[in-house]
């Protein structure tokens, strides 16, 4: 099996950020302000293509993630059919966009299982590429957001246009 590494990215206004990848898949995303080590250079160009990506998001840009392969990571993350279709799902909630956790549910499949999908985004691993940010509860507040907190969550919705 491959030996863990990462890449600490630069994000300008933003801070530094981290990809843990085992080989090349991306198993971890610690966003901008959360990291305390020096930047390094991605090893492989999947690396860069993903480290690109995530500069170019948090400097601003209409960045879709919804072509980025989960398999390999959901593969390594072990996660069950419902996870899976929850964080593909997710994935497709498009920049500027937000749904609520029964709307996620619902597209997964399990209508009634809004704390389930709670529950998945709470231990999501790949931040923005999977954009947990984007879901709120169903009375339009914002909902809780992991260890960033809630002010990043809504300065990552405000960036995107939104204004909760």
């Amino acid at each position: 099996m491959s030996e863990l590494h990462s890449v600490v990215y630069e994000a300008p206004g933003w801070g530094l950020g981290e990809v843990v990848y085992r080989g090349d898949v991306a198993i971890h995303h610690e966003s901008p302000e959360d990291v305390d080590r020096p930047a390094s250079a991605p090893r492989t160009p999947a690396q860069r293509e993903l480290t690109d990506l995530l500069v170019a998001y948090f400097a601003g840009e209409r960045v879709t993630f919804a072509g980025f392969d989960l398999a390999p990571t959901l593969a390594w993350a072990g996660v069950t059919p419902f996870e899976e279709r929850c964080l593909r799902e997710l994935q497709q909630v498009p920049y500027g966009e937000t749904v609520s956790y029964g709307e996620l549910a619902r597209r997964a499949g399990r209508e009634r299982a809004h704390r389930a999908a709670g529950s998945v985004c709470a231990r999501g691993t790949l931040s923005i590429v999977v954009p947990y940010h984007r879901v709120i509860r169903a009375d339009g507040s914002i909902g809780e957001w992991g260890p960033a907190g809630n002010a990043y969550k809504v300065r990552l919705l405000r960036m995107e246009g939104l204004h909760l």
